[in-house]
């Protein structure tokens, strides 16, 4: 359903929907008429022409923005390169998508964009429908989750976790060691033994640690469920996802939403690890 009245030149036209927001510097009826469709019922699909449109929204609602997405050049033909690093700020910035006309563009201009800060490329009449666009926002999103998330353990973990952290995080769908360790080239043994030199927990519960702290950290900066974030992250079931994230920290999945998200899986680990420290020294 649209709201409001017919647009003057320069204004932005928005579609309301239900979810995050998507804001989009996406121009003719066509295209924006594929992407409504697309996001239908799941996202507030937020339509610019200029770049100045596109970041003021993204400032007047940073905090819920879900992705912005951009063509190269805006409706008088300045290019937009610049608004993406304007955009993706900080690791609390939404990802940012580029959309890519069939043969509009060269591959000199998509590299710059890259090299920006974009975290997908939206090619036209490939990406921009159904399924194939929703399966690209999402994981723009879990890309740009994963990151800040292997970011935040890192402050807790030595240096030599972090191949296998960088790579859970930014997979955290992955359920078995044994994938991790065939990913970073290692075997199991050589993951044990840099655990067990940062005295830090296996690598199963530190396989858990990473998949927990994704969970996490989207639940307290989307409006998913647990039940959605389960299904996403190819837990068994929510109920398993529940009684993990209990035996891990203490809490239930919707006070882990309420106290902070990651906060309070970071919390825990401290505690852990300091427990672990303490063993370590007695033993020693």
């Amino acid at each position: 359903m649209r709201r409001g009245t017919a647009l003057l030149d320069g204004q932005s036209e928005t579609i309301v929907r239900t979810g995050g927001k998507v804001f989009a510097l996406v121009l003719g009826k066509a295209e924006r008429a594929r992407l409504t469709t697309a996001l239908r019922g799941e996202y507030d699909l937020q339509f610019a022409e200029r770049g100045c449109e596109l970041l003021a929204l993204v400032k007047r609602e940073r905090s819920s923005v879900a992705a912005v997405m951009l063509e190269m050049r805006d409706v008088d033909g300045r290019s937009t390169c610049d608004i993406v690093s304007q955009v993706a700020v900080s690791e609390l910035s939404p990802p940012v998508l580029a959309f890519c006309r069939a043969g509009g563009e060269g591959s000199g201009e998509i590299r710059n964009f890259v090299l920006a800060g974009v975290r997908e490329l939206v090619f036209e009449g490939v990406d921009d429908v159904g399924v194939a666009l929703r399966a690209v926002l999402s994981s723009a999103q879990q890309a740009q989750v994963g990151e800040r998330v292997a970011n935040a353990l890192l402050t807790a973990l030595p240096p030599i976790l972090g191949p296998f952290v960088r790579y859970v995080t930014a997979h955290p769908e992955t359920q078995r060691v044994a994938d991790v360790a065939d990913a970073l080239g290692y075997n199991r043994k050589t993951l044990v033994n840099h655990c067990t030199q940062a005295v830090a927990p296996t690598p199963q519960e530190l396989l858990a640690w990473c998949r927990l702290s994704v969970v996490a950290e989207l639940l307290s900066t989307t409006p998913k469920t647990i039940e959605s974030i389960a299904l996403q992250l190819d837990f068994p079931s929510d109920t398993a996802l529940r009684n993990m994230m209990k035996r891990y920290t203490g809490l239930r999945a919707t006070d882990v939403r309420a106290r902070g998200g990651m906060r309070c899986v970071m919390d825990a680990l401290a505690i852990d690890l300091v427990i672990r420290g303490g063993k370590h020294v007695a033993i020693a």
